[in-house]
């Protein structure tokens, strides 16, 4: 009993270190304060990032203004639909068709009650661009394709939860492109493309989603959970550090659904392509004029179009805050996959509530480290007599050792749980 004793001791005692640590860290060294001043300027970043497709096919990248303007200047400067919903607030730029300007209702920079309300997504032509896009690519350079600088038209209205909006737009050559937006109660969109081919000749395009972001990456307070561009791609979860993928090559990567995305310590904002959908999603940095451009995007299954047929694209993301399932409201379609894969391993869900615990795998990780060194320790503590002379152990010890390895096991379930 005195050996179990210790054990559970032990144990105590290494999640206390951990989250000590982790509470002493961010007190003695908080982060740095983002500047404030609208006057400063930072390096532009223009043209287009790399492709996620093949064959010439590109996706739009941050086009930053050569000196930043303030968001709300540059919200001013283009038609907009707006987005409000109980846990949201913003607008879609009908210029583009991005979704660039995000605000978490309830959440705040501070304590403070009055300090601002935490801005995750920024417009293009700000200090710090942040926005998600989604639409077609085509092998053929010839076709004319909507861009960021492509006016769509919108059906009126706000999107809300009772309240989807299409946005319109018609190359003029025969193709013509819709795309129904649709949000939940909490921060869950869905993305419906479609493109009609009323002309003469068949094209082959590509849908994609991407989320792009600009400047250095936030300063993190926390080596627990990770931050950065992250996935869950081909069962199996990535985490991909902003250091390694401005050091190393772009990462690709072949996947049946999935998702992928960017997060932040609190804030997430993941791309969830069709789960049956064959994809080539992909993990990006670029500099351009000394400023960073991050972008984390996916490629779709080709889609060839006839003359007189229309193609279809089913796409969800997500912009918002890492709740747990008991903060979500009761019915909103969260759940990332169909219901057919909604159960299944890394795949079935973002790495928070919603499905189990991919964002705190750095932290189960690191108890399951302390617990295996542990495990080996007390072996060696319990083992130790064989090194001097052989003792014959009788069922009641061994039925105790498995009593302590069944409540060492259930223990570190539980903490898992409640962390």
């Amino acid at each position: 009993m005195d050996q179990q004793r210790n054990l559970f001791v032990a144990i105590g005692i290494s999640i206390a270190i951990l989250i000590g640590f982790q509470v002493f860290y961010e007190r003695v060294f908080p982060p740095k304060p983002a500047p404030v001043s609208q006057t400063q300027t930072a390096p532009a970043v223009s043209g287009q990032a790399v492709s996620p497709g093949q064959g010439g096919a590109s996706a739009p990248g941050v086009q930053g203004a050569v000196q930043p303007a303030s968001r709300e200047n540059v919200l001013a400067q283009s038609p907009r639909v707006a987005i409000a919903t109980p846990r949201l607030k913003g607008s879609i730029n009908l210029t583009g068709g991005r979704i660039d300007d995000l605000t978490l209702v309830g959440y705040r920079e501070t304590v403070d009650p009055d300090s601002p309300e935490i801005v995750l997504l920024a417009p293009d032509g700000t200090e710090h661009p942040y926005f998600l896009q989604f639409g077609w690519v085509a092998n053929d350079p010839a076709v004319k394709m909507p861009g960021p600088d492509t006016r769509w038209g919108v059906s009126g209205g706000a999107l809300t939860p009772d309240h989807p909006v299409d946005l319109t737009w018609d190359n003029g050559a025969g193709l013509k492109f819709t795309r129904h937006i649709a949000v939940d109660a909490d921060y869950m969109f869905t993305v419906t493309d479609s493109v009609t081919n009323a002309a003469k000749d068949k094209v082959t395009l590509y849908p994609y989603g991407l989320v792009s972001r600009a400047g250095p990456p936030p300063a993190s307070t926390t080596y627990l959970l990770h931050e950065g561009p992250i996935g869950v791609l081909d069962g199996t979860l990535k985490e991909i550090k902003y250091a390694d993928l401005k050091s190393e090559p772009p990462q690709e990567i072949d996947s049946a659904g999935g998702w992928l995305g960017i997060t932040d310590k609190y804030w997430l904002s993941a791309l969830i392509p069709d789960q049956k959908e064959a994809i080539k999603a992909r993990f990006t940095h670029v500099e351009r004029d000394q400023a960073d451009l991050w972008q984390v995007d996916y490629r779709g299954s080709p889609r060839a179009l006839d003359p007189g047929a229309s193609v279809t694209a089913n796409s969800r993301f997500f912009a918002g805050a890492k709740l747990k399932r008991a903060d979500i409201a009761g019915g909103s379609p969260l759940a990332l996959c169909d219901a057919s894969t909604s159960g299944t391993s890394a795949g079935g869900g973002l790495p928070f509530g919603f499905q189990p615990s991919s964002v705190f795998q750095p932290v189960k990780r690191g108890i399951q480290r302390a617990l295996l060194d542990l495990k080996r320790l007390s072996r060696n503590l319990f083992d130790s007599q064989q090194d001097s002379v052989s003792v014959l152990r009788s069922q009641g010890n061994s039925f105790q050792d498995e009593q302590v390895e069944r409540a060492r096991q259930q223990f570190g379930l539980i903490r898992h749980r409640r962390l």
